[in-house]
């Protein structure tokens, strides 16, 4: 779970901004789920990350003027990755299987469309492409601040779900 995570968080970073608005976006949810669930370590440890997060993508918004590369996005979807395994543990059993998807939505879909897509074409899950889900609305003529703006909201979406869901 962990290493899947870390790694969708690297694939999704192919758009100036798209791996630093998701994960903060993520964080903040993590943070509101560790207030509701009674975790304050959870909650300001992600809040804290989503602060560094909300902080780089200043720099990091199109045009970008620095870049995450590999090791920042490792870096955040690994501790978002720890952080929700931990912030599920008080919360419902129903609630804590749909955190993760919920929470990391946007680059796990982004993931599973890009190895069915590789492997009915005969291509291998590990060569690079064009097949991300931000390559794709580009390709529809989306710029790339519509096109991150488009998977913000989606992300957006999602983590409002879950918490209306942990909430009730």
């Amino acid at each position: 779970y962990v290493c899947v995570i870390t790694k969708t968080m690297d694939t999704i970073d192919g758009v100036d901004g798209l791996a630093a608005g998701i994960s903060t976006i993520a964080a903040g949810t993590l943070a509101i789920i560790g207030v509701y669930g009674g975790q304050p370590r959870v909650a300001i440890v992600a809040a804290a990350i989503a602060g560094a997060a909300l902080g780089f993508l200043k720099h990091n918004y199109n045009p970008a003027k620095i870049i995450m590369g590999t090791g920042g996005a490792y870096i955040l979807g690994f501790s978002l990755a720890c952080l929700s395994i931990v912030g599920a543990l008080k919360t419902a059993a129903a609630v804590s299987l749909l955190i993760p998807i919920f929470v990391f939505g946007v680059p796990l879909f982004d993931a599973a469309q890009v190895i069915v897509r590789r492997k009915l074409s005969g291509v291998p899950i590990t060569q690079a492409d064009k097949r991300h889900v931000h390559h794709a609305l580009l390709g529809k003529g989306l710029s790339q601040r519509q096109t991150v703006w488009v998977l913000y909201v989606a992300a957006f979406l999602l983590c409002s779900v879950l918490v209306f869901m942990v909430q009730n």
